[in-house]
């Protein structure tokens, strides 16, 4: 498995290893959302397989800034 952008960085053998699939999944996840967590509108996420994740992901935290943003609130990172 290949992951293009920020989960580059991520030991994907060693995390099959301790976690499983399913934690080697968490951590691309992840990656994909730092920048998004940050203010980014343009994300690298990988290969397309793995929109089905991160696209929801991606709509569930801009939809948290934008509710927050209009009941005036501040989301502090």
């Amino acid at each position: 498995m290949w992951n293009g952008g920020a989960q580059c960085h991520i030991n994907l053998e060693r995390l099959k290893k301790m976690l499983g699939k399913e934690g080697v999944k968490a951590a691309d996840l992840t990656a994909s959302l730092m920048p998004v967590f940050s203010g980014a509108d343009y994300i690298l996420y990988g290969p397309v397989e793995g929109c089905e994740y991160v696209f929801p992901a991606v709509f569930t935290v801009n939809t948290s800034y934008r509710y927050a943003a209009r009941m005036k609130e501040t989301i502090e990172i």
